[in-house]
């Protein structure tokens, strides 16, 4: 399967367990409450298309790669490029000598 090839274990149990909630939500609001009270055609047409964007979103975020802090950038003349504003500080990795993004423990080193 596409899916378990791209997911670890854990990640792919948890997809499993939100899919089910959110098809469980669109069952129970569907055939519960909107059916008996014959307003479908607005509510369920509207709730349904919530349920497929949010399903949409889901599997997107699932399968986007987050990317990753690029090695060995934090050199003088890469430095110089970024064109800092006076005052504005950046953090260096020691260990990997990259960037420090904002407000992360990058190779444990802190």
């Amino acid at each position: 399967m596409l899916l378990s090839a791209l997911l670890t274990e854990q990640q792919e149990c948890r997809s499993v367990v939100t899919w089910f909630l959110v098809f469980f939500a669109d069952f129970v609001v569907t055939f519960v409450m909107l059916l008996p009270s014959r307003s479908f055609w607005y509510s369920g047409v509207l709730f349904n298309s919530l349920a497929v964007l949010a399903l949409a979103s889901h599997l997107r975020t699932m399968l986007t790669d987050p990317g990753a802090v690029p090695k060995g950038n934090a050199t003088e003349k890469y430095m110089e490029s970024l064109q800092l504003k006076p005052g504005e500080v950046i953090c260096k990795c020691p260990k990997c000598c990259s960037i420090k993004p904002e407000r992360a423990h990058h190779c444990r080193s802190e």
